[in-house]
């Protein structure tokens, strides 16, 4: 199941770094709510899994646009702040 988790993350993210990052961080949480998935039937646990690797994948997502966008604005600024002078 992990590798079908790390081609899912990799393909929503085309990266198979930011993929390991992900699937690394949907299990540090699943540990931490061992409780809950023990109580779960197989299937359960695996649509789980896989929709908290999507949502996962989602944030590295968006962290890389913010992060992004964020640069650019710096580089813009600086740009427009150096033909003031």
């Amino acid at each position: 199941m992990v590798k079908d988790m790390l081609r899912y993350a990799a393909f929503l993210l085309k990266s198979v770094y930011d993929a390991e990052d992900a699937v690394h961080t949907v299990f540090l949480h699943a540990m931490q709510k061992w409780n809950v998935l023990a109580d779960m039937e197989e299937k359960d646990k695996k649509n789980y899994l896989f929709a908290a690797v999507r949502n996962a994948a989602l944030d590295i997502i968006r962290r890389k646009r913010r992060a992004f966008i964020s640069s650019s604005f710096s580089s813009t600024a600086f740009l427009i702040a150096g033909r003031n002078r």
